[in-house]
């Protein structure tokens, strides 16, 4: 324990963080050498700023993590993915200059012939294949700087260690597929990740009866399995809602109010906030909302990156506030009380974050009013046909189960008794309304069963995968005692002597969890929703508290970071879609988008001053109720 009570931060930071840093600016190099073998322009290169080239040299860190993997050092798997990369870059060069095509994987079957050929060429040493060479030093460099920094480390890493290296390593791979090669954002296919990531961890394991215990142990934790079955009942309700078209309910709204420019922007925020706090689901609202909002709102004379922004802006304020969010239910889930059984309510904790979502959102709202017109012609007649399209008065009807589902989960302080509720009014209201019929709630629908209910199970499916996969990784590092290790060091940290450094922690560790898993803010929070329960706890701070400073600093940075965010992607996807269908819309710089995604930035503002200042920080009573002081005799 006194080893853990003087956890060294600058080893951490010049063993760890340091080579890993330097492994990803050698991978810029990787990038850059393959762009000169293709024989691109310096002007294209530089188009290739700040999103491409990012995202190209991640795909090139893909291969040092495997390496790291299977070496466990960052100077081999550095040196030999640069050397390979060089290698690479040079084959690909001459290819070109031979056939005027560059290096394609079908060309590799075809060696012989290529080897035939050679025989009669000359190979040219040019400035271009020099450079390439040249550009290899720099990454030897690097990894001799790696070496150099974890002297004096021990040779062979344990078994515990190199488990964790490989899931780590095959988490991040997949999570850059994913995200960035193969551009899908379905939570299907990272709960294929995490299951894989699980069998490749499996291989370097002592005992493979003890690892598959601790994944089913992590698995069939409480917490887990109520989350589960929360998320599984919530995502009936969401799609309630978008059957019952509360998206086409705030079109009807916008088009009688007649907004425009900067004005049609606010409302688009407003709009996308309510809606996705009724779905509980960001990026469905996003896909619901760019369709309709966009095109329509750029006729009308808003600014396209303003306009862009209040769409993703509003889907994040809803994933943060929603009920029935998975970012909500999890950051609550994970946080429990100290002096009584139980964890965090939902409603008790969308309560105690409003104050900071709102006043955020406020902002927001002035900001988007006053900077979100372009100045450009109107064409009211073709922007009134786009929202005549998908608009439907009854929709704004169907808020009135949100309505009730709030009410109730407030009054009874249990979200399967709201969402029961919720869903009984919700199917009463809409079949009476004439906006549902019965095949909407399940029937058969192109040869198979169909309906909010089944529909609603289907799109929770691939979440609940992926985070039992991440619950199934925690019960290893737990079960490892690196999990119990990481909370030791961080509670007799320096930084956590104070109730502000603890917040800190909390804050910052959740952030960095979400980056890593591409702004997946829920698995974020399931991963390190245990550290920060217990640092928390270490402090007094009460489970809403907690659940707040998660769930809230995972809906600023992560969500604009333009290189990782999952949520930028999905936005320029659907814009790049539009681009095929209205002659009008024109590509959004990821930068620009970022930048105008304006409640991610307040929010961030706002709670940095309520960690610093202490606003709206309730600790721990003695039943477990928020108190503003923490109790004597905890102190």
């Amino acid at each position: 324990m006194q080893k853990l009570k003087n956890f060294n931060w600058k080893n951490f930071f010049l063993q760890g963080v340091l080579p890993f840093a330097m492994a990803i600016a050698a991978a810029f190099i990787a990038r850059y050498q393959l762009e000169l073998s293709d024989g691109v322009t310096p002007d294209f290169l530089a188009l290739q700023w700040p999103l491409y080239a990012p995202l190209n040299a991640l795909t090139a860190f893909c291969l040092t993590l495997v390496l790291f993997a299977i070496l466990g050092k960052w100077s081999r798997a550095t040196g030999i993915s640069g050397a390979l990369f060089t290698v690479i870059a040079l084959i690909n060069y001459y290819t070109r200059d031979l056939h005027g095509s560059a290096l394609m994987p079908q060309d590799i079957l075809n060696l012989g012939t290529a080897a035939e050929v050679m025989g009669s060429y000359t190979l040219q040493i040019t400035a271009t294949v020099r450079t390439i060479v040249l550009w290899y030093l720099p990454v030897l460099a690097l990894a001799f700087v790696q070496a150099k920094l974890v002297k004096g480390m021990p040779k062979r890493a344990s078994w515990r260690a190199r488990g964790v290296r490989v899931l780590g390593s095959a988490v991040g791979v997949f999570c850059i597929l994913f995200f960035v090669v193969f551009k899908t954002f379905d939570m299907m296919h990272l709960c294929m990740g995490g299951y894989v990531a699980l069998i490749i961890g499996s291989l370097l394991s002592k005992n493979w009866g003890k690892y598959w215990d601790a994944v089913a142990t992590g698995m069939s934790s409480k917490i887990m399995n109520e989350l589960a079955l929360i998320l599984l009942i919530v995502g009936m309700f969401g799609k309630l809602m978008t059957r019952g078209g509360v998206a086409q309910g705030f079109v009807w709204l916008g088009d009688k109010i007649g907004l425009s420019g900067g004005g049609f922007v606010a409302f688009t925020f407003i709009a996308t906030c309510v809606i996705a706090t009724a779905t509980g689901t960001s990026i469905g609202t996003m896909f619901t909302a760019f369709p309709i909002l966009y095109p329509s709102g750029l006729l009308l004379g808003a600014d396209p990156v303003f306009l862009a922004g209040a769409i993703l802006s509003g889907a994040i304020f809803g994933d943060n506030v929603g009920p029935i969010s998975d970012t909500t239910i999890a950051s609550a889930s994970t946080q429990e009380y100290t002096n009584k059984p139980g964890v965090a309510d939902v409603a008790g904790v969308v309560g105690s974050r409003m104050k900071y979502a709102l006043v955020a959102a406020a902002a927001a709202t002035v900001c988007f009013a006053l900077f979100g017109g372009s100045g450009s012609d109107i064409n009211a007649a073709e922007a009134e046909a786009i929202l005549a399209q998908y608009s439907n008065p009854k929709g704004l009807i169907m808020l009135i189960p949100v309505a009730i589902l709030l009410i109730v989960a407030f009054i009874k302080r249990n979200i399967y008794v709201a969402c029961t509720w919720g869903l009984i009014s919700g199917t009463i209201i809409g079949l009476v309304s004439g906006i549902l019929v019965p095949s909407d709630i399940m029937g058969m629908q192109d040869g198979t069963l169909g309906g909010f209910l089944i529909d609603g199970v289907n799109n929770m499916i691939g979440t609940v995968g992926y985070l039992y996969a991440i619950a199934g990784i925690i019960g290893i590092l737990s079960a490892s005692g690196l999990l119990q290790q990481v909370i030791d060091g961080l509670v007799h940290s320096k930084l956590n002597r104070s109730v502000v450094g603890t917040e800190v922690i909390i804050s910052v560790g959740l952030m960095v969890s979400s980056i890593c898993l591409g702004s997946a803010n829920g698995p974020a929070i399931i991963m390190w929703g245990p550290i920060a329960n217990d640092l928390g706890k270490s402090k007094g701070l009460h489970p809403y508290r907690r659940a707040n400073l998660m769930d809230g600093f995972g809906s600023t940075l992560p969500a604009v970071i333009p290189v990782t965010s999952a949520f930028i992607f999905i936005a320029l996807s659907c814009i790049q879609g539009l681009m095929d269908t209205y002659s009008f819309v024109q590509e959004v710089s990821p930068v620009s988008l970022a930048g105008a995604s304006l409640h991610c930035w307040f929010l961030f503002v706002v709670l940095a001053v309520a960690v610093i200042t202490g606003w709206g920080r309730k600790y721990e009573g003695p039943n477990g109720e928020p108190v503003k002081a923490l109790p004597a005799q905890t102190k």
